[in-house]
């Protein structure tokens, strides 16, 4: 019988609970320091605010906004009101704006009908945090549109294309398509770095789409994209050496009169004397 009283108890304290309404808290502020004047334009705005906080201007305020400071200008005839972050929620646009203001200049009255109101939120007029996008009335601000940055000159330019972009993403991408072989010392053996799973290798499953799709979208969008790992799909591959005597084979040279093919006198590296060991680069 307790148990059911209990659980009774419970549902319509939880059912009353849910049907209660959002309590509200007014702000508290200390007006000791503050005189006359600023103490009533302080006093206008926090009505203002509690009236957005509670839905009844056309305009939301955050409930845990707050006045930060009022400064009131007499002889340049200003008014500058700064309020937390919290009021910067509002998705600032040149239409809200101007209801904002003139909420504040209407409840201000004919004592600062001659002042310039500057209402600040983030350390910024609010007219300020509208996005460029969404500029109707207020200026573009030119400063936040991202630098032209000029195309760098690419690395590899290829034979059979037609056209080459001038103009788009300008910038370098390291691009790879997750892992590749590794050589498995217990095994013996080349593996792939990532396991079997879903009847597929993540080491050959981003290959797909990254080198036949996301790799030339970029390219024909004006990036130049460089991959760590071979991005040749083709399965021959040459390696010429004109000093080795591993694998004697054909090897000639060839000039169009201008230039002479020569041996270099630095230093570069060859096959040498396999098995290679960590640390050791033969030369």
């Amino acid at each position: 019988m307790n148990i059911i009283k209990l659980i009774a108890t419970t549902i319509i304290a939880a059912t009353f609970l849910s049907c209660t309404s959002h309590i509200l808290i007014k702000q508290e502020y200390d007006y000791k320091n503050l005189n006359r004047a600023v103490r009533h334009v302080h006093k206008i705005t926090e009505k203002i605010l509690y009236k957005g906080m509670q839905n009844k201007l056309q305009f939301q305020v955050d409930e845990n906004t707050r006045i930060e400071d009022i400064i009131i200008d007499k002889v340049n005839k200003e008014i500058h009101i700064s309020l937390s972050k919290h009021f910067s929620n509002i998705p600032f646009r040149s239409e809200n704006t101007a209801i904002i203001y003139d909420a504040f200049r209407q409840a201000f009255g004919w004592r600062y009908k001659k002042y310039r109101l500057v209402i600040k939120s983030l350390g910024v007029p609010i007219e300020e945090l509208i996005p460029n996008i969404y500029r109707v009335i207020d200026k573009v601000d030119y400063s936040r549109k991202p630098a032209i940055l000029q195309l760098p000159v690419a690395v590899i330019t290829r034979p059979d294309q037609s056209t080459f972009i001038t103009k788009g993403l300008n910038n370098n991408i390291a691009l790879w398509h997750s892992h590749g072989w590794y050589y498995d010392n217990n095994r013996q053996q080349w593996s792939w770095q990532r396991p079997r799973l879903f009847q597929t290798v993540e080491d050959i499953l981003p290959m797909g789409f990254t080198l036949n799709y996301i790799i030339p979208m970029l390219e024909n969008a004006g990036a130049n994209v460089y991959t760590p790992r071979e991005r040749d799909l083709q399965v021959n591959e040459v390696v010429i050496d004109n000093d080795s005597d591993q694998n004697p084979g054909i090897f000639k040279e060839s000039s169009n009169g201008n230039h002479q093919w020569s041996t270099g006198a630095d230093t570069g590296f060859a096959v040498g004397s396999p098995p290679l060991h960590q640390r050791n680069n033969s030369i």
